[in-house]
């Protein structure tokens, strides 16, 4: 994967297609199973429009959309459940994820596979978290080479800009790699046409299978929680000083970072991650 990203540039590209042939065939195969009773198939893909314009805004608009056509019971003591289950897998996820993408899981081919899985759940692609986080430990904390060095701007503004400085830092490494010529150019206007389908099939394929009240009160949260351990993590871990140096902390002082320690699997003894990238555990969280 990584290879093929590096030397073929179109694999951007054929990687978007082949999400979309996968996507294309699940929604085919669960639109048969249809356990939730949708009545129109095509009302719910009429829901997800709004994710052609916007990633993580629409995926907020279209769970609006659902509530309101679908109205799923929310005061029920299995929403609760839900939400908590939701919690609890965002958490976890989100250092699944990144054992997968330092590929540390055995056997290997395991790695691609559940890092595909988990990527369902957020706005970029396994193939992208994956460069963009390697890229992270190649250049930690350089302002024009690492995708989310924190600028000391303040967490809210961090938080907010996430999303959208990492697309930039993604779309320079690809021409750093393969240079600025008319293909390429072509073919990153090729990727950013097919981007928005992979979030629109994406989704449909979780209303599908979680159904309205699964995709609203587990997938949401989940991935609301997500986006902000992410956020959060690598923005108090990476302190940067008034003369521009910056520090990597483990982070395990408040309650706070020792609820999220255990929930997390150890992902706040970042310290210790940026020294051994290729272990699953910190010596820290090991004790």
């Amino acid at each position: 994967m990584l290879k093929q990203f590096r030397k073929n540039k179109s694999y951007l590209v054929i990687s978007e297609l082949q999400h979309l042939l996968l996507m294309s065939s699940a929604i085919a195969i669960l639109s048969f199973w249809n356990p939730w009773n949708y009545q129109s198939i095509p009302m719910l893909i009429l829901l997800c429009v709004p994710l052609i314009f916007s990633g993580p805004l629409g995926y907020l608009v279209t769970g609006a959309l659902v509530y309101k056509y679908f109205s799923p019971p929310f005061l029920q003591e299995s929403t609760a459940f839900l939400v908590l289950g939701g919690f609890f897998y965002g958490l976890v996820h989100s250092q699944v994820v990144h054992f997968c993408a330092h590929w540390l899981l055995r056997p290997r081919w395991l790695n691609r596979l559940l890092g595909e899985i988990l990527s369902m759940q957020f706005f970029g692609t396994f193939l992208g978290f994956t460069i963009v986080h390697l890229e992270h430990h190649a250049h930690a904390d350089d302002l024009s080479l690492d995708p989310h060095p924190n600028q000391a701007e303040g967490f809210f503004n961090y938080a907010i800009r996430l999303h959208g400085t990492m697309a930039l830092n993604f779309k320079r490494l690809y021409f750093n790699l393969h240079g600025t010529t008319q293909d390429t150019e072509r073919l990153w206007k090729t990727y950013l046409f097919l981007r928005p389908t992979r979030l629109f099939s994406r989704v449909i394929v979780l209303l599908l299978a979680l159904g309205p009240k699964g995709f609203l009160f587990f997938l949401l949260p989940s991935m609301l929680l997500n986006h902000w351990v992410f956020g959060h993590l690598n923005y108090y871990s990476h302190i940067r000083k008034p003369d521009g140096t910056v520090d990597i902390q483990n982070l395990n002082q408040k309650t706070l970072h020792k609820v999220l320690n255990f929930f997390t699997l150890g992902a706040y003894h970042h310290a210790d991650h940026h020294r051994s990238p290729n272990s699953f555990f910190s010596p820290n969280h090991e004790q």
